[in-house]
């Protein structure tokens, strides 16, 4: 759910494997009776690919090769990287469990082949053990040195573990491995975070028009949603809305950028053109957050609905021991249960795993509602130390500096 994961409402119970494919059933994790849905309206679940689809026959077709051969290094990578391109796209994360699973053999090997690494470093900053996933990329870099995955990757989570002066030297080494537009996007967020958002914005903007139709048009999305977010810290809200949907034009299953346009739209006081844009598209957790967030805020006949399915998934994820949703459960008892005691206590434990803009946003604004500015510390000599320019963020530290 946070800016690289999400079920919740389900346990999944093993029933059988049939050809190396897992046949699952659903339980409602807080009854023990069969779950009926209150109208035929009601989305019990999507369902994953069309077994006819290329990518599921391709996928079958690596389960079978890996059943008769688990240690076959390319077909395993193959099979890892689908799975995790639809965590990516889905945000179920049971498809991270799918990727580590074709990985078992190398799972806790400590050397295993760098294309492994790689993978399982993905897998790792996605589940949010960033040390681990580091020290995997500091393992590829040392003998793989001109894969840019590797020193695309290193970048986000040295990004996220608030290490921007090695997360902008890992940019700059994909000079002359990747083109002129990746190295751009990389540093601009890096860039966009460390008091230079207005400059990171205008290069991004340039390299985006110099790119000939047809180069890099897989990278477009990508960029276009990097230059909205830091276009939104600099306070540009319209222009950060028009690139977020410009990206999704391109890209519509891509759902941190759905988010930030959802949160841009929040932010603005447009609430009732939330739903336009993620109804349908519940079974992402924090996308069905801001669903939430948009029906309280209007009042709408679907919000007490989408607050417990939001509860409900919170819940499941603390049974399955899961602590990828700190910021988005602080900002749901802020913000939907009104308690900024718990809210604040959720955003400091997020803190100490992550250290991006949205859990400096999440920890000051919790701390000024409970009215503990001791607590907002981090956020606050975090923004002093990067210079972060976004006005909101700006003017919290104000208002918390200034508190008795």
């Amino acid at each position: 759910m946070s800016s690289h994961p999400r079920v919740a409402l389900w346990t999944l119970v093993l029933l059988a494997t049939v050809g190396g494919v897992f046949i699952l059933s659903r339980r409602r994790v807080h009854g023990d009776g069969p779950y009926i849905p209150a109208s035929d309206d009601v989305v019990v679940e999507r369902l994953p690919r069309a077994a006819g689809d290329p990518r599921a026959i391709e996928a079958k077709r690596l389960r079978r090769v890996l059943a008769a051969s688990p240690r076959d290094e390319e077909a395993a990578a193959r099979l890892a990287r689908l799975e995790i391109e639809d965590a990516r796209s889905t945000s179920d994360p049971r498809h991270l469990g799918y990727a580590q699973a074709a990985l078992t053999p190398w799972w806790t090997e400590a050397d295993p082949p760098p294309a492994i690494l790689v993978l399982r470093a993905t897998i790792r900053q996605s589940r949010h053990d960033f040390p681990a996933a580091l020290a995997d990329l500091d393992r590829a870099a040392a003998v793989r040195p001109g894969d840019p995955q590797v020193w695309l990757t290193r970048a986000v989570v040295l990004s996220v573990l608030g290490r921007y002066d090695e997360a902008d030297r890992s940019c700059t080494t994909l000079t002359g491995l990747s083109s002129s537009l990746i190295v751009t996007v990389c540093r601009a967020g890096v860039k966009g975070i460390t008091g230079q958002a207005p400059q990171a914005a205008a290069a991004l903007t340039r390299e985006l028009a110099s790119v000939r139709p047809g180069q890099d048009d897989p990278w477009r999305p990508w960029a276009l949603s990097v230059l909205a977010e830091v276009t939104g810290w600099t306070g540009d809200r319209a222009a950060a809305e028009r690139l977020s949907r410009q990206a999704l034009a391109l890209d519509p299953d891509d759902s941190y950028t759905r988010a930030q346009l959802a949160d841009l739209l929040i932010a603005s006081g447009r609430n009732s053109e939330v739903p336009e844009i993620l109804r349908g598209r519940e079974q992402n957790d924090g996308l069905l957050l801001r669903l939430a967030i948009a029906d309280t805020n209007t009042r709408a006949p679907e919000a007490a609905e989408d607050v417990r399915q939001v509860a409900d998934r919170f819940t499941a994820a603390r049974t399955r021991g899961d602590s990828l949703h700190g910021r988005e459960e602080a900002r749901f008892e802020l913000v939907i249960r009104h308690d900024p005691a718990r809210a604040l206590q959720l955003a400091r434990a997020n803190w100490q795993v992550q250290h991006e803009p949205a859990d400096a946003l999440i920890l000051l604004q919790t701390a000024l509602a409970a009215r503990q500015a001791a607590a907002a510390a981090p956020a606050l000599a975090w923004a002093r130390q990067t210079g972060f320019q976004d006005p909101t963020v700006v003017a919290l530290c104000d208002q918390l500096r200034s508190a008795p």
